[in-house]
């Protein structure tokens, strides 16, 4: 990447972050999109096309105009209009920074379980574009059979790999919920929502901040909830916990659909931590496994991820230590004979 282009890139985010207003440019392969552009591509934002919601937007899937499937990830903004609508506009310039594919220009580069970003707008809606084939949003997958109990240890896999490679860099994610997650053709994991980084203090109130950067699930993180506090790299480990107690438990949706969008985590997680103590507890759903050891280990790393004391929480490598050993002997399991 030439120092012309680097230097571009800088006045763009620059600019957009300092006056509130962006400028039409491709960035680094990036190219800028008009909003009847994304009406083309998704058929007018059908609501067939949505894959989920995110904790301040939608997850549409749709196709550019030469056939290749998108993903477009909006932050919408309506009446009445939030405080933290203000952000974004920065989430934004952030996230086209952040995952271009040039890491001279401080983005991460490319890494399997994020996706490849092509486009953005700021007309009429702000919005980003990825190319990828995906079957669907892990969140409406949670209960279905084809999320066998091997498959389940593979996505846990894959995301504690991304923590640890997030963390590498001292970079909280920030975005570990199942509602920020797709899954593609060969069973990839895509995050596609991030914390803020390089403007954390843009916000009026510190409560804005930490939801923002900490996605829905930072309001049951200790150290995040109290006061509005800060999200650090050990608050990534307990909305791991959140995450994997909605992977292994195969909750199917409720009546109440608020409980279902949003508020399933919170509702697993409350439930996990009242029997931390049970003695032999197990948190995995029978169905996916009958075997008490894989359960009671699995069970016993969503308790360390738990842990008030964000300190005592296991750090990503460890947690992935211990999903390789559980997935290494279900793999070496006969077999029963019928």
């Amino acid at each position: 990447m030439d120092e012309p282009l680097k230097r571009t890139l800088t006045v763009f985010l620059d600019w957009g972050k300092r006056e509130g207003s962006l400028q039409e440019i491709e960035l680094a392969g990036v190219k800028y999109f008009h909003h009847g552009d994304l009406k083309e591509f998704t058929h007018d934002t059908k609501q067939k096309n949505l894959l989920g919601k995110t904790l301040f937007g939608r997850i549409l899937r749709g196709r550019d105009s030469n056939g290749n499937e998108i993903i477009i990830k909006t932050w919408d903004v309506y009446a009445p209009i939030s405080r933290v609508m203000v952000l974004h506009p920065y989430a934004l310039c952030d996230e086209v920074a952040f995952l271009t594919k040039d890491e001279r220009l401080g983005g991460f580069g490319r890494h399997q379980n994020l996706p490849n970003l092509v486009g953005y707008t700021f007309n009429n809606t702000f919005a980003i574009i990825y190319q990828m084939n995906i079957k669907n949003s892990l969140q409406s997958m949670l209960d279905s059979d084809e999320l066998d109990w091997n498959t389940r240890l593979d996505i846990a896999i894959q995301v504690a790999k991304l923590i640890m490679d997030f963390h590498s860099r001292l970079v909280p994610v920030g975005g570990i919920d199942v509602s920020n997650m797709l899954i593609d053709e060969e069973w990839n994991v895509k995050l596609c929502e991030f914390g803020l980084r390089s403007h954390v203090g843009v916000a009026e109130t510190r409560r804005i901040t930490w939801v923002y950067t900490g996605g829905s699930y930072a309001a049951y993180i200790p150290e995040v909830n109290c006061s509005g506090g800060k999200f650090v790299l050990k608050s990534d480990i307990y909305a791991f916990g959140i995450f994997l107690m909605e992977l292994i438990c195969k909750v199917k949706p409720t009546a109440a659909e608020d409980l279902w969008e949003g508020r399933m985590g919170w509702f697993l997680q409350g439930w996990a931590i009242r029997h931390m103590d049970t003695p032999g507890i197990n948190f995995v759903d029978p169905s996916l496994t009958d075997d008490l050891v894989d359960g009671i280990e699995i069970t016993n790393l969503v308790k360390l991820c738990f842990q008030e004391d964000l300190h005592s929480r296991p750090s990503a490598a460890h947690l992935l230590k211990v999903l390789e050993k559980v997935k290494q002997r279900a793999a070496n399991k006969k077999p029963k004979l019928i």
